[in-house]
């Protein structure tokens, strides 16, 4: 008899198709300081790569958050418009073997300009796991991309970006997209987040027009693979989607969205054994962030006569998502398990 569990999978971690790829670039930087007080800067890895897709973090002299950006295709970020005083930027690496770096800053009247504003450069050099212990380090996961684009495309790709990451204005902000890619056909960074907001909004055929477009452009856009996959997938298109998560995997190991959804791929595409281990590393990568694999993976042992290890899994479900529905219906389900286990040692 198999174990029926019922899923709460979420579409991702957090919110991945929300997030905004890049910020300015080089050319915008000297415009900045027209807005106030502005700092900024490239994130490399020890090889002097830049390092794309990063989240970069300010926050205020307690260390409260104030405003997130990511690093563009030349690893470069920017934060516009600040106020004098004490703040913090802190680069965030999950979903990466790159180890966080956090830095205090102060803005002074003192660094200002004639015209009162001042642009303040602070450039990063994060070290994967490995070389932080002192190993050999593994080949960087950044997997760099960058064009000359036109400065109107590039403006009006930024004011979307705005809009979109604001969230009061998506209709907008997915018609700035539109726009830039117009004037610019190849323009990768917005084609590839016009079909994440399509994904997001559910306009999966969209989704694959734009993405597909995409991966011609860049081949190496795990985040556009990723895309694809989770569009085919709802379009009913299982192998396409298998290969394009395959793919997303391989640009980048150690994103958690991606293994979890090459996870859930193989499982429902009747591959359960195979989902196993994508499951399992997007776990090692986002831990309680992704307390759904613990249903998946006890499912996958309970078909499998693993009943101890189905066990422990909805327990650890239970534990991480306290407020979980049916978490009557679960603890049922443990105990059911449980028995089985003991009949099955003797």
């Amino acid at each position: 008899m198999l174990l029926v569990i019922f899923f709460s999978t979420m579409l991702s971690i957090g919110q991945p198709f929300a997030a905004s790829l890049p910020v300015r670039s080089q050319s915008m930087m000297a415009s900045a300081t027209a807005q106030g007080h502005s700092v900024g800067g490239i994130i490399l890895d020890t090889s002097r790569r830049p390092l794309d897709n990063l989240q970069v973090e300010l926050l205020d002299d307690v260390e409260s958050p104030i405003r997130r950006v990511r690093t563009d295709g030349t690893g470069r970020y920017v934060f516009t418009g600040l106020t004098t005083g004490t703040f913090y930027i802190r680069v965030l690496t999950f979903g990466t073997n790159f180890v966080s770096q956090t830095l205090r800053i102060t803005i002074s009247s003192l660094s200002a300009t004639s015209s009162g504003r001042s642009y303040q450069d602070y450039s990063f050099v994060l070290k994967t796991v490995d070389e932080e212990k002192g190993r050999e380090s593994p080949k960087s996961l950044s997997l760099v991309f960058s064009q000359e684009v036109p400065e109107e495309a590039r403006k009006i790709y930024d004011e979307a970006i705005e809009k979109l990451d604001a969230g009061k204005d998506a209709a907008g902000g997915v018609e700035g997209l539109k726009r830039a890619i117009e004037i610019f056909p190849d323009f990768y960074l917005a084609l590839e987040r016009l079909g994440l907001e399509y994904v997001k909004q559910q306009k999966y055929d969209h989704a694959l027009e734009v993405l597909h477009r995409a991966v011609e452009v860049n081949s190496k856009g795990h985040m556009s693979f990723y895309g694809l996959g989770v569009a085919q997938y709802n379009l009913k298109r299982t192998e396409e989607s298998l290969d394009a998560l395959r793919q997303a995997v391989s640009l980048v190991p150690n994103s958690a969205n991606s293994q979890f959804w090459l996870g859930i791929v193989l499982f429902r595409s009747g591959k359960p054994t195979e989902a196993e281990e994508p499951f399992k590393r997007a776990y090692q990568l986002a831990g309680k962030l992704l307390p759904d694999v613990h249903m998946y993976l006890a499912q996958i042992y309970s078909n499998t006569s693993r009943y101890k290890e189905a066990a422990d899994e909805l327990e650890l479900f239970l534990k991480e998502a306290p407020n979980a529905r049916d978490s009557e219906n679960i603890k049922n389900i443990i105990a059911q398990l449980r028995e089985k286990a003991r009949k099955q040692k003797k």
